[in-house]
């Protein structure tokens, strides 16, 4: 994972909430679980096509979403997101298991801020995520 800094000022994390796209069940569950066991909230979706719409409607702080998706890719679904101006600066971190040097590629020249490969380190991507909300991870382990 590469150490990009993110969007300044995007949402409060405090009421943010994390967009997961991704047609696997398992892998939902997964994401879903980890990230509501670190206190951060998420909705899910399992195609392109209604991430796009739930994207405009909550206005997550960030989006999750796997590159192959049913109905609307990973990447035609970002290219999308930044070409609409009332979605464009959400940070999109894309994950795949397949060809990751191919889909990160790919995924970082659609305009995704980070690109995860499956099978997932979930400390990393725990961190990662928490980079991207604005939480600060050393207040927590004071607290």
């Amino acid at each position: 994972m590469s150490e990009k800094k993110p969007l300044q000022g995007h949402l409060d994390h405090k009421n943010g909430v994390v967009l997961i796209i991704e047609d696997d069940r398992l892998n939902m569950i997964l994401l879903r679980d980890i990230l509501n066991a670190s206190g951060i909230a998420t909705i899910e979706t399992h195609n392109g096509e209604r991430g796009l719409e739930m994207a405009r409607i909550h206005q997550p702080a960030l989006v999750i979403m796997d590159i192959e998706l049913e109905k609307l890719s990973g990447i035609a679904l970002t290219q999308r997101m930044k070409m609409d101006s009332s979605i464009r600066a959400i940070p999109v971190i894309a994950t795949s298991a397949h060809a990751p040097e191919f889909f990160e590629k790919a995924s970082l020249e659609a305009g995704c801020a980070e690109f995860i490969a499956k099978p997932i380190n979930v400390r990393e991507f725990v961190r990662t995520v928490k980079i991207y909300l604005g939480i600060d991870q050393e207040e927590e382990k004071i607290a």
